[in-house]
């Protein structure tokens, strides 16, 4: 994924449906194996100069406890996105 966006190159799930993204993503919150290396990006601009702009990860599932909901989520939000 990061070398994708360094070339400007597009994600192969970048113009998946919206049924199948909504799918995968309640997948996600229910915890199935078959997604864990699954994240959710922003569809913005894979040729950005920003490179920190092109396809962000928003979302990403994680089996790592958090230090106050345990395992109760597994899908967790990226909070050091730079603008």
């Amino acid at each position: 994924m990061q070398k994708n966006r360094m070339d400007g190159l597009k994600s192969a799930a970048r113009d998946n449906s919206v049924e199948e993204n909504l799918r995968i993503w309640d997948l996600m919150i229910k915890n199935d194996p078959s997604v864990r290396n699954y994240c959710v990006r922003g569809k913005i601009s894979v040729d950005n100069k920003n490179k920190c702009m092109r396809d962000p990860v928003f979302y990403r599932f994680s089996d790592e406890p958090h230090h106050r909901t345990g395992t109760k989520y597994h899908v967790l939000i990226i909070t050091n996105i730079i603008y």
